[in-house]
Order: C-alpha cells, then structure tokens, then sequence
C-alpha cells in the first residue's frame, strides 16, 4: 500500500512539473499598411480611423503582435504615434523599430505584447540593388507570467528584390539568434512558402502563414507545437490579413 501511495505521489508531481513546463499563449502577425484602412466604403475615405483597428485587435485577442507597414509621428496622421495609442487602448506594452525616417516621423515595424518587454534591438537589413526601400528587423525579449523569457523577432522585406538576401541575414545573424530563449520570427516575408521554408529550414520551422505573412520558431532547449491557425481580414481593413496560432512551449 506505501508502495502504490508513493507511486501515486511521484506521478502527481512528475504530472505537475510537465505542466509548469508547457507554457501557452497566442501570437499573431499582421500587416496593417499604416492604418490607413483599405476597404474606402467602410472608411469613408478617411485614414487613421483607430476605433476600427481597436475593434479588430481586441477580437484576435493575441497576447503577442508583429506590427508591419507602420509609421508613426508622420504630418499626415498629425504626428500621432498610432502603435502607442493601440497598446494604450489594449493596456498592453509596445516597442518599435525604425527601418528610415519618414517626413517628419518614422517607418518601420512594430510589436505590441501583453508581457512585460525587457529589452529590444533593431538593425538595417541589406539594401540589394532593385529594393524598394530600407528594411530592418527588431527583436526584444519578453517575460511570460511562467518566468519564461521568449525572444520575438519582427521583420517586413522588401516586396521588389532582395527579400531571399534579407531573410538568409536574418537567420544568420547570432545577434539575433545565439540565445538561449526560444525565438519567435514573425512577419511579412514577402515571398511564398517554399522560398521561406528553404531559407530557414536549418535554423526555424514554420507554424503558421498566409500569403506572405509568416509565423516561425526555434528553440535549442526545448519544443513549440502549434494548435490551429486562424486568419482574419476584418472587412479588408489593410490589404493583409491577420494571421495567428496558439504556441505551447515545452521544455
């Protein structure tokens, strides 16, 4: 009987552990082509009609966003910082990465999560000969409430030339990559699925995409699954859709 009740007590904790270590939360990407709104009926021509993009973040719900085709401070959105009034609408945290200034505000990319942000880093990505304009890509490293740090990185390539060039630096660049954190590698990659799974197949594994828009993750000391995916235009808001699946991380 002390045989079985200490067989019990081991498998309850041995049970209980394995739980502690899988770690869940919901991630999405979305380009939202500067909030200007696509879909010119709904808006009536007017951009910048934040309530709408409120509206549509709180329906995915995710507890972590890339943000592409984002500027901020520009005169024609009277110098608002529109990924800031998002998080603040949200009461979530937010960070940006300039990829180049942008008359008088910036241009580049942006995330917003629900955890705490403990750093973040940007850098220029390659401009090859026939690119449309300056790409980067940012990483920061976030706390989950589990006591997990995730490193989430966020990138948009040029839609012209150079997209393959700028992905292969990215996951070559041990800034970014020699980390002991999981990573998770969202954004608009600007190319179709078998060009990104070639380019990453060595260091990332995709979970999740639509069109160019991709989800990806890495681990060294541990293992991501992906339940789901799921994709929403929201009446064509932006030209891209959201893109979002739940991750569990297992240790």
């Amino acid at each position: 009987m002390k045989r079985l009740s200490f067989f019990l007590t081991a498998l309850l904790l041995v049970s209980s552990l394995e739980l502690m270590a899988q770690v869940n939360f919901t991630v999405c990407t979305y380009n939202v082509k500067s909030f200007e709104i696509e879909n010119q009926e709904l808006s009536g021509g007017k951009s910048f009609q934040m309530q709408f993009f409120y509206d549509a973040f709180r329906d995915l719900n995710a507890d972590i966003y890339c943000i592409n085709e984002l500027e901020i401070l520009t005169s024609r959105m009277e110098q608002r910082n529109l990924l800031t009034d998002l998080a603040a609408e949200l009461g979530m945290y937010s960070a940006f990465g300039k990829s180049y200034d942008k008359d008088v505000g910036l241009y580049g990319n942006g995330l917003i999560s629900r955890f705490p942000i403990l750093s973040v880093h940007s850098k220029l990505l390659p401009k090859p000969a026939g690119s449309a304009d300056q790409r980067s890509v940012m990483w920061a490293d976030i706390l989950h409430p589990s006591g997990q740090i995730f490193r989430v990185v966020v990138t948009h390539l040029d839609h012209i030339g150079g997209a393959e060039d700028q992905l292969r630096t990215i996951a070559k660049d041990e800034s970014i990559t020699k980390t002991d954190h999981p990573i998770i590698l969202m954004g608009d990659m600007n190319m179709g699925e078998g060009q990104v799974n070639y380019i990453l197949q060595d260091n990332f594994k995709c979970m999740a995409f639509n069109w160019v828009d991709y989800i990806g993750v890495a681990s060294k000391n541990g293992t991501f699954t992906a339940s789901g995916r799921r994709v929403e235009s929201f009446n064509s808001l932006s030209d891209h859709a959201a893109v979002l699946t739940q991750l569990t991380y297992s240790k």
